[in-house]
């Protein structure tokens, strides 16, 4: 399956990887059970996608995510994954 590819600029990234190639994925919560509330993914995205709102994991910005991945890679708990967009 292909998928559409397109280039954006990323926030506080090194000029040497100032630009990353994204697909048609979205950041999803895949578990919100196992969320702790501990922040590593809000902390860890560069365009403030995530927001922790009652002890729990919130895709506040959908629409500014440029999915990186390096929420999903920060999490312990597995409650994100990165999941292609219908």
């Amino acid at each position: 399956m292909l998928t559409a590819r397109r280039t954006v600029p990323i926030r506080g990234f090194s000029p040497r990887r100032s630009f990353l190639e994204v697909t048609d994925m979205a950041v999803k919560i895949a578990d919100i059970e196992a969320c702790t509330g501990c922040s590593a993914c809000t902390e860890v995205c560069p365009y403030e996608v995530l927001v922790v709102r009652e002890e729990k994991v919130v895709v506040a910005q959908p629409e500014e995510c440029v999915e990186c991945g390096a929420c999903v890679d920060e999490c312990p708990n597995e409650v994100l994954e990165l999941e292609e967009e219908e």
